[in-house]
């Protein structure tokens, strides 16, 4: 009798692991045949599991460029506008302030940082990729020392055997735009009211340049754009296969929640069953016969 509650114990205690745990077995040992399938299909659910992972960063970096290239074309695009129209006005009233705050913003966005690393400083992450530090500082900072980025693209394995290069270095987004603000920070300053023959001089030569950066500028985040449409259409795929080899693992190893639920109130009953036999042998004596 003992043995026999001790049994009961143990097929009870089995059944409330399975249904602890949503498994039917709980080691390699128990799969049988099955196992070498569903070895294979753990280590490529961890594979895909870890290239997701990678691909989550990548996506956020790409993100992260996109929005501080818009901003900069945005703003860019408004500052080019105010030129236009200053020169229709022959009026430069507003021009320096609205000069110094888009070189602000320019200097910042590439100048961003992730996590302290600098998204457009290429292999030299720890660096600021932008050294000048306002507008006037351009006059003095020929286009050549302005950039501390490199050429150098960071590369990331984000799909079946497929390995994406990406990065943008701040000379490769900003290297033009910065010889217009350069045009303009040497003709400064622009007061207000009517313009010099200087100042509308450099205000030409700037748009073109400025027109020459922002095609580039446009160039590069689309080139942007179509690597995060690449790295979507590689991300989708991944999580489909990565359903797949869930989908094996499911019915090799997971329980019949419902055929849990009876074997473990048939347990407990058979159990209680047990407890109460036992209790009444235990009970018996010679009085019960005398």
């Amino acid at each position: 009798m003992t043995d026999g509650i001790q049994r009961s114990q143990s097929r009870l205690g089995e059944t409330q692991q399975d249904l602890a745990t949503g498994r039917r077995v709980h080691s390699y040992a128990d799969l049988g045949s099955n196992a070498v399938r569903s070895i294979s299909a753990h280590s490529m659910l961890s594979r895909h599991k870890a290239e997701m992972q990678v691909s989550k960063h990548v996506e956020t970096t790409l993100g992260l460029y996109d929005t501080h290239l818009t901003n900069m074309d945005n703003q860019l695009t408004e500052m080019r506008t105010q030129m236009l129209t200053a020169l229709g006005n022959e009026d430069g009233t507003g021009l320096q302030e609205a000069f110094e705050g888009a070189f602000e913003r320019f200097r910042d966005s590439l100048n961003a940082d992730e996590g302290g690393v600098y998204l457009f400083g290429g292999s030299s992450s720890e660096v600021k990729p932008f050294m000048p530090k306002d507008f006037q500082a351009a006059q003095w900072n020929p286009t050549v020392n302005a950039f501390r980025s490199d050429g150098n693209q960071a590369k990331a394995t984000i799909g079946e055997n497929h390995t994406m290069t990406f990065g943008i270095g701040a000379r490769e987004a900003g290297e033009q735009i910065y010889d217009a603000f350069r045009t303009l920070s040497q003709a400064a300053p622009f007061k207000d009211g009517e313009m010099t023959w200087g100042n509308k001089t450099a205000i030409r030569t700037a748009l073109e340049q400025l027109d020459d950066g922002l095609g580039k500028l446009r160039n590069v985040n689309g080139e942007n754009g179509r690597k995060m449409a690449k790295l979507d259409a590689i991300t989708e795929a991944a999580e489909k296969r990565s359903l797949v080899f869930e989908r094996i693992i499911s019915e090799s190893e997971d329980a019949d929640l419902g055929k849990v639920a009876t074997d473990l109130a048939k347990h407990q009953a058979s159990l209680q069953a047990s407890y109460s036999v036992f209790a009444r042998l235990s009970s018996l004596s010679l009085t019960n016969y005398l």
